[in-house]
Parts: structure tokens; sequence; C-alpha cells
């Protein structure tokens, strides 16, 4: 899709909105602090949006 950043939402309803746009909604969860201590940077956009460079699958879960 040409995007230079991982998009990150704060929150679940703006996540559910962004996601649902292409199929079915599979939602992560981003655990921050182990992303942080490997290394990632995050960056804010504002509007509840983080931009990353990356995020190592290690960092991540699945949410119901």
């Amino acid at each position: 899709m040409g995007r230079q950043y991982v998009h990150l939402s704060e929150g679940t309803h703006f996540a559910a909105l962004a996601g649902s746009r292409r199929g079915e909604l599979v939602m992560l969860q981003v655990d921050t602090s182990a992303a942080q201590q490997q290394g990632i940077i995050f960056y804010d956009a504002g509007n509840q949006v983080w931009l990353s460079d990356q995020v190592p699958p290690v960092c991540l879960s699945v949410t119901k």
C-alpha cells in the first residue's frame, strides 16, 4: 500500500474502523514495553495514532 510506517491506534474503536475496510477484522495488541526494550521507536502522529518503522512479531498478540 506504499506506507512508510506501521500505523497503530491507541483505542479499539478507531482500530476497528480502520481495520474493517478490508475483509475480516483481526486486531492485534502491541506490547509497547517489550518493543521499546528491543529498540523500537514510536512516533506520535496525533489523533490517537502512533507510527513505527516496524513491530516485532514477538510483541504482538491477537485480541478478542
